[in-house]
Parts: C-alpha cells; structure tokens; sequence
C-alpha cells in the first residue's frame, strides 16, 4: 500500500493502481497459502476447502447479489 502511495503521490490512479496490484498478487499469494496449508496440515478437507476458497467467495457473492435482487422485487410488488 506505501508502494502504491509512492508512486501514485498527486496523481488520481491510487485506486486503478492499487486494484491492479492486488488482482495480479492475489494469485501468488493463494498458491503460497495452498502449499504452506498442504506442508504443515496433513487434513485432507481442510487441504480441499483452502483449494475451493476462490470458487466459494465467487458463489457467495452471485448468491448475494441474486438475494439482494430477489428482496428488491419483493419490496416493489407490495
């Protein structure tokens, strides 16, 4: 974040700049986590859920914003 700020001062790209870093690091850093998790725990399951993560938090936010529209409705009709 001080990286981002450095190089962006008196500019308006911080926030471009700082979601860029973040979208192409975010692999890295899930991949890091997956073979730290699979060296030290030796649980199956929890191996899978950390492996499923990326897919669970993509579900999670199509199912809230399904929900969000689904109240939406509800409320214009009555």
């Amino acid at each position: 974040k001080k990286l981002v700020q450095q190089k962006t001062k008196g500019t308006v790209f911080y926030d471009s700049v700082l979601f860029g870093l973040l979208l192409i690091s975010y692999p890295f850093y899930w991949l890091i986590l997956n073979i730290i998790t699979s060296i030290f725990i030796d649980n199956f399951y929890i191996r899978i859920s950390f492996l499923v993560m990326p897919i669970l938090a993509w579900i999670c936010m199509v199912w809230k914003d399904a929900l969000t529209l689904t109240i939406k409705g509800i409320i214009t009709k009555n």
